[in-house]
């Protein structure tokens, strides 16, 4: 299940400030349909992985006049389909 779109525009500067906005806004035990309605409602492009039992998400940060900063995400569920953690890598482009 996948949703179209450029991602939620987010006022990030690095890594840090998202963990600390997505820890808030879908917390460690939160359930994988609720995570799924969150980027949802946020229009934030997301693919599930039921092999890996995650779901990626592709947020929008930072656009300058030829620079972008986006960010890959991938929550992790447990057996019960419960988040229990979540990593993020930042994808720089432009010169």
């Amino acid at each position: 299940m996948g949703c179209a779109g450029n991602g939620a525009e987010l006022d990030v500067k690095n890594v840090n400030d998202l963990r600390a906005q997505l820890e808030e806004s879908t917390p460690v035990g939160m359930r994988r349909e609720e995570v799924i309605s969150y980027l949802e409602d946020h229009s934030v492009p997301h693919a599930s992985y039921e092999d890996r039992n995650s779901i990626g998400a592709k947020f929008s940060g930072r656009r300058g006049l030829i620079t972008r900063l986006d960010f890959s995400v991938e929550f992790l569920f447990d057996e019960q389909g419960k988040l229990s953690e979540l990593t993020i890598e930042e994808i720089r482009t432009g010169p």
